[in-house]
């Protein structure tokens, strides 16, 4: 029995994905669209959490210093795992956030639908939760201990303000679901990046700006006394419950956000973009400056006494911090900058 071989030229093959008509125009991949992926998963890594988790990590160590150490160790730990990603790539290894780390379907399957399906609609919630709380705070002015209470107490569930920051919550997930429908409608999804692109932006000089300000304080008469002796007292309150290092320090790893599950885009990983070796190590070393510089403000300016005291029901170091330096205005900037950090997250993870 034979068989023969039918040729069949590439004109005569009806047009699809795979094989397009020959009238048809491919359009290339553009690589300034893909560049805003950087931006994009920055705005996923640095989150809120910058704002409110160094007061956190103080609290558990009781100590500045110590807490410093942390968050640098939890930012060499990211870098880290950059690196070990991208030796990966060398191996019989798929790039992908767990290819590497599970060469399984079943493995593949159960973090990919546990990422889609738990922990990026559960971040989405928390981020809209801390939007509203800290927009709240700033409209009606407080400072981040209004809300404490709220589980000790089962009517204040039914107060006014915990009702509204209920309602703002759901008016920024609508705001943001509302405007990527009518981006994908109207076939300009572009506008939706760019938008994502200006918050970035505006929260990554925001924090450089505020971190560089406070440093620059050393030279004012009015705080180098303070800051001196911030520093001379940074290691003074150690704890030797070694319980406190080991939460405090996978808190700082986590401060992180998704650094390591960010490092590729799906653009990047189909496409070879000629800045995709230095994409994913811009992330990384931008979040980790930032959040350095942002503890080293924090140190230096906040007292490190009324952070670390655990009966202090302030939660954001950065409310304290932005009075110190501005009054009233930075207490409202820094809310407000809060608010849109938690903002820009959430689009963020829409994008995703």
């Amino acid at each position: 029995m034979s068989t023969d071989i039918i040729s069949v030229d590439k004109e005569d093959l009806p047009p699809t994905v795979q094989s397009p008509n020959k009238n048809e125009v491919l359009v290339e991949p553009d690589q300034k669209q893909d560049q805003w992926k950087i931006g994009e998963a920055i705005n996923l890594i640095v989150g809120a959490g910058i704002f409110i988790a160094p007061g956190s990590t103080w609290r558990l160590v009781q100590s500045p210093g110590a807490a410093l150490i942390l968050w640098i160790i939890g930012g060499v730990i990211n870098l880290y795992g950059f690196l070990v990603w991208r030796l990966s790539e060398k191996g019989p290894f798929e790039s992908t956030a767990y290819g590497f780390a599970f060469n399984n379907q079943l493995f593949r399957f159960l973090f990919g639908f546990a990422t889609v399906n738990i922990i990026i609609p559960a971040a989405i919630i928390a981020n809209s939760f801390i939007a509203s709380k800290y927009l709240l705070y700033a409209i009606q002015g407080a400072d981040g201990e209004e809300f404490n209470h709220y589980g000790k107490d089962f009517g204040s569930y039914f107060g006014n303000d915990f009702i509204a920051l209920r309602l703002i919550a759901v008016a920024l997930l609508g705001i943001i679901t509302a405007y990527h429908m009518l981006a994908i409608r109207s076939k300009h999804v572009s506008y939706a990046v760019c938008l994502n692109q200006v918050l970035v932006v505006f929260k990554v000089v925001s924090l450089l700006v505020l971190s560089l300000y406070g440093l620059l304080k050393a030279n004012d008469p009015s705080f180098s006394s303070s800051i001196k002796n911030n520093w001379n007292g940074a290691f003074n309150h150690t704890l030797s419950n070694n319980y406190s290092y080991p939460r405090t320090a996978s808190e700082s790893i986590g401060g992180y956000g998704n650094a390591l599950l960010q490092v590729y885009s799906s653009i990047e990983l189909r496409e070879e973009c000629a800045y995709r070796k230095y994409s994913a190590l811009v992330r990384v070393c931008v979040s980790f400056i930032l959040y350095i510089l942002v503890n080293v403000a924090f140190i230096s300016i906040v007292d490190p006494k009324v952070v670390a005291d655990p009966n202090n029901a302030n939660e954001s170091i950065a409310i304290d911090y932005g009075i110190r330096l501005f009054g009233d205005f930075g207490r409202k900037y820094m809310s407000y900058l809060i608010a849109i950090s938690s903002f820009s997250s959430m689009d963020s993870m829409v994008l995703l």
